[in-house]
């Protein structure tokens, strides 16, 4: 039950639909892009995303996927690494961030999936290395050995949750 809402069996997968909209080009063995720093296109196509999920209703969500889908094939490109670090470096995108996390509900289960298949494909094709990890703690403040070793292991969610 969401909000008096009850919410169907076949609710679409929301990451798969804002984040992963592009994936069929990217899975196929083209690696995704590690890049220090977002474009302005990437930015805002983000903060879009974020925006959104952290502050509307799911049915409001469910009516702007077409234009969340949209952006979020704007970032298709984008290595997770890269991705999480293109968050916590703008102020704005780490806020909403925080507070789709801090609200734990349907979007941020289903957001989190969509960066948790990101990064097991990246992973699978051996585009999660230590030079990206290094570069990405010490742009976002974090310990490398901790990251290294859940990158490692495969620990997604931790990563994430640690952010």
């Amino acid at each position: 039950m969401l909000r008096g809402i009850h919410r169907p069996t076949s609710t679409p997968n929301l990451a798969s639909h804002f984040i992963d909209s592009a994936r069929g080009d990217w899975s196929q063995g083209h690696p995704r892009v590690y890049k220090e720093s977002l474009d302005n296109e990437e930015h805002n196509a983000l903060l879009y995303i974020l925006e959104n999920l952290a502050k509307k209703s799911l049915l409001k969500l469910m009516l702007i996927q077409g234009k969340l889908k949209e952006s979020g094939a704007r970032l298709e490109h984008l290595h997770p690494l890269a991705f999480f670090m293109g968050i916590m470096n703008h102020s704005s995108l780490k806020n909403h961030f925080y507070k789709l996390r801090d609200k734990d509900n349907y979007a941020w289960k289903e957001f989190t999936q969509g960066a948790i298949n990101s990064f097991k494909e990246e992973k699978s094709g051996a585009n999660i290395n230590d030079h990206h990890i290094e570069h990405f703690c010490q742009e976002v403040g974090k310990d490398p050995h901790f990251v290294r070793h859940l990158m490692h292991n495969e620990n997604w969610n931790e990563f994430i949750s640690h952010l």
